[in-house]
Formats: structure tokens, sequence, C-alpha cells
């Protein structure tokens, strides 16, 4: 899985996707954060986890499906 390509990064599209790359920025030490880190440079990272969550979906699916942040199904 590509994570990224070339050199090209956009802001996160979620909530739960900007949380991982804070946590692998500040270095979490979990295996996500750690394949993040070996596959972008901390800019990059940066560039992710930086902004504002206000409007972002809690999760987004693989097939572009978004959840909205607060009660459960």
């Amino acid at each position: 899985m590509d994570l990224i390509s070339e050199d090209f990064a956009l802001p996160a599209k979620s909530r739960a996707q900007q949380k991982l790359f804070q946590a692998a920025e500040h270095g979490a030490n979990f295996p996500m954060a750690k394949k993040l880190r070996k596959s972008m440079t901390h800019d990059q990272l940066h560039d992710f986890a930086v902004g504002s969550m206000k409007g972002k979906p809690a999760h987004v699916n693989r097939y572009g499906a978004r959840h909205k942040a607060g009660k459960s199904r």
C-alpha cells in the first residue's frame, strides 16, 4: 500500500486520519505510526497533521463514504 504518491501531500480527509498523522509526527510507537514515519518526511507528516478538525467527518471508508462524528447507528 502506497501511502502517498510522489511528493504531493494533501490535508487529512477525516478526524481519525488527522489524529493518526499527529501521533506519527510526534513519535507514537504503534505499527501504523512507524510505517508512516518510514514512508514520509517530517514535513509531509506535518502537512497532513495540521489544520482544523471542524467540518471533517469522524471517519472516511475506502470508498469515500463519510461517517459523521457523534452518535453511532
